[in-house]
């Protein structure tokens, strides 16, 4: 449980395993039915790192009550004109953070990226990359997608997918119910127990691209309780989730179990097996090659002989002189 890489991204854990994890593009997904800024909430909360806000579709007073001991700049972009200017103002914000705090890594957030994109349109995807090259070993940016508000182009380009292959790590966070819905399992559910807890549980899917380039893939739950006005979260197994919520989760494990093999001669209107009679025939029927070769015990030189006829010509010149062996 405490290699997972969920785990790691809200509590910092691990950072051996994951060692790349901490620069290039977060793509952090949510719905409006289980949203991300608890994940996130609890990985600033986790990290002594200092935070750029980029207040699309939020307002700073949003974060000033939910990560007040952070340290953080909020910049509103409804009082930019442009992506230049706001790229400025970002590269002015980190300068100044580093004179302050030269041992401190930067981290950029985008709330949400949506937004951006229908304002500024191909242009953002630009933008997203000259964030990430002001200094790729200390600079981490988190874009913050919302699912349920889709991004539309005139010529169709699946805007989600080009973000997705833009960034490290893909963080999808999706409501428990969703979630269920989807493998198939909601008819199993306890629906009184999940509208109690439609926001205190979640599970993340996620896709990672490791240094060395090989894809991490993992599926984990978590769950909230509030403290001191404060969403911690617990990292915990999908079945963990399942026997909260399905009562008869042990029989659905049972059902996902491979089935045996099927015999696929089984309803034939031939039969393509051997009786034991058979297969016995067959056992002593000997081949008349094989019985050259077990009684022949001449040991043979490899070499080619040629009888020339009378008719044959033969030309000096090599057939294969124009070839470059």
């Amino acid at each position: 449980m405490n290699k997972s890489f969920l785990e790691h991204f809200i509590f910092g854990i691990n950072q051996n395993l994951y060692k790349n994890s901490s620069n290039g593009i977060v793509l952090l997904q949510d719905t409006l039915a289980q949203t991300c800024k608890y994940l996130l909430h609890n990985f600033i909360y986790n990290r002594d790192y200092y935070y750029t806000i980029i207040c699309v579709d939020s307002l700073p007073l949003y974060w000033n009550k939910s990560i007040e001991r952070a340290k953080y700049t909020c910049i509103e972009e409804n009082n930019l004109n442009t992506l230049q200017e706001l790229l400025d103002n970002i590269k002015d914000n980190i300068k100044r953070n580093k004179k302050e705090n030269a041992l401190i890594k930067n981290v950029i957030i985008i709330d949400s990226i949506n937004s951006l994109i229908r304002k500024y349109g191909y242009n953002v995807l630009n933008f997203i990359k000259q964030i990430n090259e002001i200094n790729k070993d200390e600079i981490q940016t988190i874009l913050i997608y919302h699912q349920d508000y889709p991004i539309k182009t005139s010529d169709d380009i699946n805007i989600k997918a080009v973000l997705a292959n833009m960034s490290t790590t893909n963080i999808l966070v999706e409501h428990t119910k969703k979630y269920f819905q989807n493998q198939g399992w909601l008819q199993d559910m306890d629906m009184d127990i999940i509208e109690r807890n439609s926001i205190s549980d979640g599970i993340c899917s996620i896709l990672h691209e490791k240094e060395s380039g090989k894809m991490l893939r993992e599926e984990m739950a978590y769950s909230i309780k509030i403290e001191n006005n404060k969403p911690i979260l617990s990292v915990i197994p999908i079945i963990d989730l399942m026997k909260k919520y399905i009562p008869n989760y042990q029989t659905l494990l049972e059902d996902k179990k491979p089935s045996k093999k099927v015999d696929p001669t089984k309803n034939l209107t031939f039969n393509l097996n051997l009786t034991e009679e058979e297969k016995q025939t067959k056992d002593q029927l000997e081949l008349p090659y094989l019985n050259v070769q077990e009684n022949d015990n001449t040991v043979g030189s490899g070499e080619i002989y040629f009888d020339p006829e009378l008719d044959d010509e033969f030309d000096d010149d090599d057939p294969d002189a124009d070839l470059d062996f």
